[in-house]
């Protein structure tokens, strides 16, 4: 965890100061909260944004710390009482709530909670998101002092020497290639077959990106992206990767299953690139299989998101 710094509140006629620390990893809600409590007690937990005041406050900090990252908050949907509110405080989601699109979903459920979807310190909307998503996240402490919470830190926190913002995946409009960490071999369309449906595998790596097979683009729909293939002349990019919960292929255009998210590995310059739509059947990430295909590529599947599993882990390099 790293501190991001704190926002002072007046509560009667004693000055309270809530701190405000950012996790490097990601996690489900539930396991974010629990970890918040874990490491500063029990009266802590992930943020609760009380007031316009104190969400404008935590935008400055994290302008100072890392753009591109959706954040856990402690909101939540409490479908008894029918109201979007704080698990921290119990108390209503205020109606100045900057929600994304200016209102939360139309048909909510009890597994929805709040996320920070934060571009920069002008435009941080709220989402809606499944707590099984894994997120970065913001514990808060209340602490009558300017001074942080330090102690229960000292086993866990990295130094601020060692600080690894949350980069944002390159969406600068070039080309690249996406490349598995395990085994040093480039996202690839199967026999470049430009037919929808096609599997999409991996092979071996063309350096100079002369394999158009090989050859994506990621085109930002915040908060997830969309992979272009070259494929296709006139028509390139038009293609693109989509999923149906298995393994991925080929699509023309795109559809539901077309949203990836990808998410930084911590303390690497590699990804985890994960299905939206499947993350919560427990079975989204791209992950390097190990197995030939027909054409002496790497068949790939969806498996059960882990972010250290070097067969899930992926370089996105520049052509």
């Amino acid at each position: 965890m790293e501190y991001l710094g704190h926002h002072k509140e007046l509560f009667g006629e004693q000055e309270n100061y809530r701190h405000y620390y950012v996790s490097a990893s990601a996690a489900s809600w539930t396991n974010a909260n629990n970890e918040c409590k874990n490491l500063f007690g029990k009266e802590s937990g992930l943020v609760t944004l009380d007031t316009w005041e104190e969400k404008n406050a935590l935008n400055r900090l994290l302008e100072d710390y890392g753009y591109g990252a959706i954040y856990w908050t402690s909101g939540l949907y409490d479908s008894k009482s029918e109201i979007w509110r704080w698990e921290a405080t119990d108390t209503p989601v205020g109606g100045w709530a900057p929600w994304e699109n200016r209102t939360p979903p139309s048909n909510p459920n009890a597994l929805l909670r709040i996320g920070i979807s934060f571009k920069n310190r002008f435009l941080a909307d709220w989402i809606a998101l499944w707590n099984t998503d894994l997120r970065r996240y913001i514990c808060e402490v209340k602490y009558p002092s300017v001074s942080p919470t330090t102690t229960r830190l000292t086993t866990t926190a990295p130094s601020t020497t060692t600080k690894s913002p949350y980069i944002s995946p390159p969406v600068d409009h070039h080309s690249r290639l996406i490349i598995n960490v395990q085994s040093n071999t480039a996202l690839d369309l199967y026999s470049a077959n430009l037919t929808k449906g096609t599997p999409i595998q991996t092979y071996t790596i063309s350096n100079d990106c002369s394999n158009l097979a090989e050859v994506w683009q990621l085109e930002p729909y915040t908060p997830y992206y969309i992979f272009r293939s070259v494929l296709g002349g006139s028509t390139s990019w038009k293609h693109s990767m989509t999923t149906n919960g298995t393994l991925p292929y080929l699509n023309e255009g795109t559809n539901q299953d077309s949203y990836w998210h990808v998410e930084p590995v911590s303390g690497t310059n590699y990804w985890n690139i994960y299905s939206n739509r499947y993350n919560s059947s427990g079975r989204s990430s791209l992950r390097n299989t190990g197995i030939e295909s027909a054409n002496s590529g790497i068949k790939l599947e969806l498996a059960p998101l882990d972010p250290f599993d070097i067969a899930q882990q992926w370089e996105l390099r520049k052509c």
